[in-house]
């Protein structure tokens, strides 16, 4: 009887020290909610996750040793001339090249291919973006050295005498452009032209680039403020425990321009380069989650230092590109 209470004693002393070691451990300890989202950044994940919202895709095929011309619906064309293309510094002969090009003429279309106007510091006006992309069974090519292609873009508007050609630089935070001639007080390489086919006449520009992947006719917008702010928004996401990747951008209601963020602020805000005071703009959060889309934006000035937070919804796939379509 003896030895059953000790036994009993050590049983209810271990029992105490149990439980008042699990219950400091819950104090101490942070344990994860299972509704905490992930938010990804990282730009290759995001050019895959939204990969779906793009509407257009244009692909030909042509024998390296003779060339071609491919029309797009709208008069526009891209042109290659015979022996173009080299594979790993190797002249590609007569081999079948396969060109894939991506077009973003309008807010809509960059926001569509994760692709904004930001040059630097400066915000660019866009008149036509196109990611030209050459492969020989799927493998890259490369134009041969001291080769260009040719585009025409219809382009009906007014043109800037300050319109340059721009090449595409991928980033962390996106697409930088950089003047193709390097030189900001030359512009000479965007040139006005008219040209026919069996319908119609066109009017519009002409370039003729030396790289491939994105190349941008721009000029650098001239903003009536001198005053320039860094805005900063702290997107909410609704809690859903969802792993969710995230693209937040500026677009001006007046421009065809679209600015990507720069950096990160404190905490979880999210921060813009040097933008021009007064001017009106959309900002845009877009979220991809595991199944669902999220959106949430705000219409308003660029006032000076202004940070805010922007709620977020949960979206389908066609709701996104409902409200993409009215930009």
């Amino acid at each position: 009887m003896k030895n059953l209470k000790l036994l009993l004693g050590k049983v209810l002393l271990f029992l105490i020290l149990y439980f008042s070691i699990s219950s400091c451990r819950d104090i101490d300890e942070f344990i994860q909610s299972e509704s905490n989202n992930i938010l990804i950044t990282d730009r290759d994940k995001i050019l895959n996750s939204f990969g779906e919202l793009k509407t257009y895709k244009a692909s030909f095929e042509f024998y390296n040793n003779h060339g071609t011309t491919f029309y797009f619906s709208d008069g526009s064309f891209i042109s290659f001339k015979a022996n173009s293309f080299v594979l790993n510094g190797i002249p590609a002969g007569e081999k079948i090249i396969k060109v894939v090009v991506e077009r973003a003429l309008n807010k809509k279309e960059m926001i569509e291919n994760s692709v904004g106007t930001n040059s630097g510091n400066e915000v660019l006006i866009s008149a036509g973006m196109f990611n030209v992309k050459a492969y020989i069974e799927n493998k890259p090519v490369e134009l041969a050295k001291g080769m260009d292609y040719q585009i025409r873009l219809v382009y009906e508007k007014p043109i800037s005498p300050t319109m340059e050609l721009f090449y595409g630089e991928e980033t962390i935070s996106g697409i930088n452009w950089v003047e193709a001639d390097a030189n900001p007080n030359v512009q000479n390489n965007v040139f006005k032209v008219r040209w026919e086919d069996s319908s119609r006449a066109f009017i519009g520009i002409e370039c003729f680039p030396k790289r491939l992947n994105w190349i941008n006719c721009d000029y650098f917008a001239k903003f009536q403020s001198l005053e320039k702010t860094k805005p900063c928004i702290n997107p909410i996401f609704p809690m859903r425990g969802d792993s969710i990747s995230i693209q937040v951008f500026c677009v001006f209601k007046s421009s065809n321009a679209v600015i990507s963020p720069c950096c990160n602020g404190n905490g979880e805000e999210i921060c813009f380069g040097p933008l021009p005071v007064g001017e009106e703009v959309i900002y845009i959060v877009l979220g991809k989650g595991k199944l669902d889309y999220y959106l949430g934006f705000v219409e308003k000035k660029i006032i000076s230092n202004d940070k805010f937070q922007l709620s977020l919804d949960v979206k389908t796939l066609q709701e996104v590109k409902e409200f993409l379509s009215k930009l």
